[in-house]
């Protein structure tokens, strides 16, 4: 679970975050663009007294206020606070969101589907425009019912720049089409037998016919033969997207904590 939970807070740089500044026990993780506690936090992997706690955590709030954000704390299972810095953080701090992290379990459910539909893994250069317009109409065409909201705006900036991004991880963009035309869309990034999904989408007229469902489980299919073992998510704790995913065959593999200081 540590080598998982190291690889899921990597596998996020240059998508919809920034940079990663590692500290003492933890690192502090933020995007320029992208406002949500999701991608602006701290996470502490160790405090052995309530004074070595409150420096690193004046550390962040120090990053989060020249950021202009508001300062998170996101604690997992491997966290270890000490006696004096749990006691600080159980009086100082309130959970704001629990979040869970799936892992497929899936891979080998196979990808069957009306021959009208089909399932394509973009080169990067010539379809970019195509993919960012599929990514911004599939997230601003939301419904009552729908296992996601609208995005804001800056998501699609992020997006954007995400396809400048370079480095060991490598982002990797899928689009779904009905008769030649886009009509859906799937980000991964990948290293080695590590591979992370990020925001995926379906034009609102073709949800509930499985569009989804069977891009996913082509992806999977694609990614095994590259050799990744881990194909990893996350989503909000006993959410109807938490449920999509069990029924897909994701198990929840951890749990993150988001706290803010009262």
């Amino acid at each position: 679970m540590k080598k998982l939970e190291k690889m899921l807070y990597e596998c996020q740089i240059g998508m919809y975050t920034d940079e990663l500044i590692k500290l003492k026990s933890g690192f502090i993780v933020y995007s320029k663009y992208v406002e949500d506690k999701s991608w602006n936090y701290f996470t502490c992997f160790k405090a052995f007294s309530r004074r070595s706690f409150l420096k690193l955590w004046e550390q962040a709030k120090d990053k989060f206020l020249e950021l202009n954000r508001k300062p998170y704390i996101a604690l997992s299972p491997t966290t270890r606070l000490a006696f004096g810095a749990k006691r600080y953080f159980d009086e100082h701090f309130e959970l704001e969101e629990r979040v869970t992290v799936m892992l497929c379990r899936g891979f080998d459910k196979k990808f069957d589907f009306d021959s009208d539909y089909t399932f394509k893994r973009i080169d990067n250069n010539l379809e970019k425009e195509v993919f960012i317009n599929t990514f911004i109409t599939s997230k601003t065409q939301v419904l009552p019912g729908d296992t996601y909201d609208k995005l804001p705006s800056y998501y699609f900036d992020a997006l954007r720049a995400s396809f400048e991004h370079s480095g060991e991880w490598e982002f990797i963009h899928y689009l779904s089409y009905y008769k030649s035309e886009p009509i859906g869309m799937v980000s991964v990034c990948k290293k080695g037998e590590y591979a992370g999904l990020y925001g995926g989408g379906t034009y609102a007229k073709f949800r509930g016919k499985g569009v989804f469902t069977n891009l996913l489980n082509f992806i999977s299919q694609q990614l095994q033969k590259e050799g990744v073992k881990y194909f990893f998510g996350i989503t909000e704790k006993d959410s109807k997207n938490e449920r999509y995913y069990n029924k897909l065959g994701w198990n929840e593999a951890f749990e993150i904590d988001m706290y803010y200081e009262q």
